[in-house]
């Protein structure tokens, strides 16, 4: 296995849960392999054991809706 990374972008596009306005935001994920991380079974990871962990963690992070940034902004300065 090689040492670049493996990578993943999400994009979520929804609408503001404050003011009602559309939000589009992007994000990476990634990962480097590394010969010491192990499966459940305690073997050396695969690509696809990557790739499946990055499918999760994007899936949980496009179901949060969080308020826009110029509402997170007005909730600080306040």
């Amino acid at each position: 296995m090689s040492a670049r990374e493996i990578r993943r972008q999400a994009v979520r596009k929804f609408r503001c849960p404050r003011c009602g306005k559309p939000v589009t935001q992007t994000i990476t994920f990634t990962r480097t392999p590394s010969l010491f991380d192990v499966n459940a079974s305690g073997r050396p990871k695969t690509t696809a054991d990557y790739r499946a962990e990055l499918a999760a963690e994007a899936t949980a992070w496009m179901a949060a809706k969080e308020p826009c940034e110029r509402c997170t902004e007005a909730r600080l300065r306040t």
